[in-house]
């Protein structure tokens, strides 16, 4: 799995919460490939350092570059796992 550096436990962690709420395989994929963009865009290694402002530009980068259908998906994935990130306490 090609992970931002640093986040791998915190992707994997997500991977198998994913898994045990019962999600298909490939949506499983997908949310993992969108969170990892997500963190790549910015290069960070924490996930807690992506600020507001961060997830606004990454937004508008992909409405430049993906479909709608895409970006929703993309804003799906990433609230998921902000959200699984406060539920583990981490935020």
């Amino acid at each position: 799995m090609d992970t931002a550096v640093g986040c791998s436990p915190l992707i994997k962690s997500f991977q198998l919460s994913l898994i045990a709420d019962g999600l298909k395989p490939h949506t499983i994929s997908c949310y993992i490939r969108d969170v990892e963009r997500f963190l790549n865009y910015f290069g960070k290694s924490d996930p807690l350092l992506v600020t507001p402002d961060d997830t606004r530009e990454f937004v508008s980068w992909m409405q430049s570059e993906r479909s709608a259908k895409t970006v929703h998906e993309s804003q799906l994935a990433i609230r998921r796992f902000y959200k699984f990130l406060v539920r583990e306490g981490e935020v």
